[in-house]
Parts: C-alpha cells; sequence; structure tokens
C-alpha cells in the first residue's frame, strides 16, 4: 500500500511539474517581451527588466564575459519557476513554503535591483 501511495505522490509532483513548466514557458513569452520593450534597445530606463528579471539583472555587469549565460539565466527564469512551483506544490503543506521562498527572493532581489542595483 505504501508503495502504491508513493507511486501515486511521484506522478501528482511529475505532473505537477510539468503543468509549471507548460505555465512558465507561457509567462516568459510576454515578460520577454515587456522586458525589451522596456529596455528599448539599449535606450529605455530597464524598469521592467529590473523587476521581472532582477537575478540577470543584477549579475549581467559583474559577469565578464559573452553575453550567452545570462541571457540563457533569462529565458530560464520562468520556466524553472514554474517547475519548482509546480513539483513543491504537489509535496503538501511544506512544499508550499519553497515557491513562496523563491517568490520573496525575486522580490528582494528586484527590491535591490530598483534601489541599489547598476545603472545600465
Amino acid at each position: 500500500m505504501a508503495t502504491a501511495e508513493r507511486d501515486a505522490g511521484r506522478r501528482a509532483r511529475r505532473r505537477g511539474g510539468a503543468i509549471g513548466l507548460v505555465l512558465g514557458v507561457l509567462a516568459a513569452g510576454p515578460a520577454l517581451a515587456a522586458g525589451f520593450v522596456s529596455a528599448g534597445m539599449g535606450h529605455g530606463d530597464y524598469l521592467l527588466v529590473k523587476v521581472l528579471f532582477p537575478h540577470a539583472y543584477v549579475l549581467a555587469p559583474a559577469y565578464e564575459g559573452p553575453d550567452w549565460p545570462v541571457l540563457l539565466l533569462v529565458c530560464a527564469q520562468y520556466p524553472v519557476y514554474g517547475v519548482v512551483g509546480g513539483v513543491c506544490w504537489k509535496c503538501g503543506p511544506r512544499g508550499k513554503l519553497i515557491p513562496l521562498a523563491l517568490a520573496a527572493i525575486h522580490l528582494a532581489t528586484a527590491a535591490y535591483a530598483l534601489l541599489w542595483g547598476p545603472k545600465l
């Protein structure tokens, strides 16, 4: 009986991860578009970039090398959020704390980017 329950839990987490991935990919498109519009091809104010992609915004000036790792972080951010949220949401009451912690980290990084972050 315990094995059947464990397998059902694994299937639920896998299904939650798949749903989260799809939702993350769907959220990434409009977020990327809003970020590009806000950046104005280098002549904008970067406000939406700071809010939607704070990790990449804070790390970009410190990274001296090709741009593709930062762009990979930007493109993967919301799908990763979706997978983590979907899997953890199916893990029970404690599992719901992980997506909330991830959201808190995102908001704290966005606040840092808005208040003290690099000026691009």
